[in-house]
């Protein structure tokens, strides 16, 4: 086998023993292309929180901006445990494929809304008041824009692997499972 192969077969899955129950852990998610970008969306979800709460609101535009950075920050997050616990090998392929594809197309849509009313309701307003105030709404709007873009993005790599998520292996992990606990008898 490849040194590659090799790598794979020693670390995925790990199966922990933890009283009683096995939990598989996918330790080559984060490092791959879909957990960079699950990593990149959080950034940006959390970054352009950050922006929308140092701008200077006009209407109710910062609380709908903030409502959606919140909800993709957290649920990408939530997604993110659920990629690394496995928990997505417990639905079957079909649910979890459109659960996924649902959000992140509920998703793309609300960033896109968020980053416009950002953009004409706030950076617009004030670029001619007060152009000082201009700069942290313009950072919200074009970190919005940036975070649809990589869902969007996301989105079409669900789409593209979604074979791949019919994969049911037939080696048994149970065999390979650690035990978390360990009884240590002390000797005198």
């Amino acid at each position: 086998m490849s040194g590659k192969a090799d790598f794979y077969l020693e670390v995925y899955p790990k199966t922990y023993d933890v009283n009683g129950r096995n939990f598989l852990m996918d330790m080559v998610y984060l490092p791959s292309t879909r957990g960079l970008i699950k990593v990149f969306e959080i950034v940006l979800c959390f970054f352009a929180m950050i922006c929308i709460a140092m701008s200077q609101g006009v209407e109710e535009e910062r609380n709908f901006g903030l409502f959606v950075s919140f909800l993709g920050l957290s649920c990408s997050f939530c997604l993110l445990v659920s990629y690394i616990l496995m928990l997505n090998s417990r639905m079957s392929q079909f649910c979890w494929v459109l659960l996924e594809g649902s959000y992140y197309v509920i998703m793309s849509c609300l960033l896109l809304a968020a980053a416009v009313c950002m953009w004409v309701f706030c950076a617009d307003y004030w670029s001619y008041r007060n152009p000082i105030w201009h700069t942290w709404p313009a950072l919200a709007a074009a970190t919005l824009f940036v975070a649809t873009i990589v869902f969007v993005i996301d989105l079409c790599l669900v789409i593209r692997f979604y074979n791949r998520y019919s994969w049911h292996p037939t080696f048994d992990y149970a065999t390979q499972s650690v035990p978390t606990t360990q009884t240590i008898v002390a000797t005198r």
